[in-house]
C-alpha cells in the first residue's frame, strides 16, 4: 500500500524527480505479478516463490521505515523550536 500511495504522490512532481516513483511502481507491479501467477498456478509450494519478491518487499519496508523517521525527525525539530 505504501509503494501505491508514493507513485500516486509523484505524479504530480516534475519529470526529471519521478525516477524514485518509478523504481517503486516495478517493484510493486513485480510483487503483484509474482504473487498472482504464483497464487494461479502452483497449489502446494507458493512459499518457493515468495524468496523471489522478499527483497523487493524488504526495500519498500526500508523505504517506509525511513520516511516515517524523517517525518518524527522534523516533527521533534519543529516542536523543540517552538519551546524555545
Amino acid at each position: 500500500i505504501y509503494g501505491c500511495v508514493r507513485v500516486w504522490r509523484a505524479r504530480k512532481r516534475a519529470p526529471e524527480r519521478r525516477a524514485g516513483a518509478v523504481t517503486i511502481a516495478f517493484l510493486c507491479l513485480n510483487i503483484a505479478y509474482v504473487t498472482v501467477a504464483a497464487n494461479t498456478v502452483e497449489m502446494g509450494e507458493n512459499m518457493r516463490y515468495r524468496y523471489l519478491i522478499d527483497p523487493y518487499l524488504v526495500t519498500l519496508l526500508g523505504l517506509l521505515l525511513s520516511a516515517w523517521w524523517n517525518r518524527w525527525r522534523r516533527t521533534a525539530a519543529a516542536r523543540t523550536s517552538d519551546l524555545h
